[in-house]
């Protein structure tokens, strides 16, 4: 069994503020976990609906 170790840059920064923001928009990491972790968006399809900013 061959396994390969893949890495992918996450596109997340900090504001001056010190809060952790997706890319370049004003999304905070924490919404998008609080997101995540309700029933209705266990898709990432779901997920940038809700949050139209991750688009």
């Amino acid at each position: 069994m061959n396994v390969t170790e893949t890495t992918s840059s996450v596109p997340l920064r900090t504001d001056a503020k010190g809060v952790i923001r997706i890319g370049q928009t004003r999304v905070r990491l924490d919404t998008v976990v609080i997101a995540w972790r309700r029933v209705s968006v266990r898709c990432p399809a779901g997920l940038v609906l809700e949050k139209a900013q991750l688009r």
